[in-house]
């Protein structure tokens, strides 16, 4: 079995200044922060494309609060 953090992993990437603006529109008008925005929309495009290995753990995670609760 994979040992899974205790924390949530850190990701920098670099993105056009026009996508940064929009997006830290859209994370203001829904109340978040840019960093919870960006999680979300990363796990929604993963699962988008395929889905995750292991379903049944993330979606016990989606039940206790994790960024993507109430994003679909």
């Amino acid at each position: 079995m994979p040992i899974v953090p205790k924390r949530p992993g850190r990701l920098t990437i670099t993105v056009p200044r026009t996508l940064l603006a929009a997006m830290q529109r859209r994370a203001d008008e829904e109340g978040r922060s840019l960093s919870n925005l960006a999680a979300v929309l990363l796990e929604v495009g993963m699962d988008r494309l395929r889905p995750w290995p292991a379903d049944d753990e993330r979606s016990s995670e989606s039940s206790q609060g994790s960024p993507r609760s109430g994003a679909d």
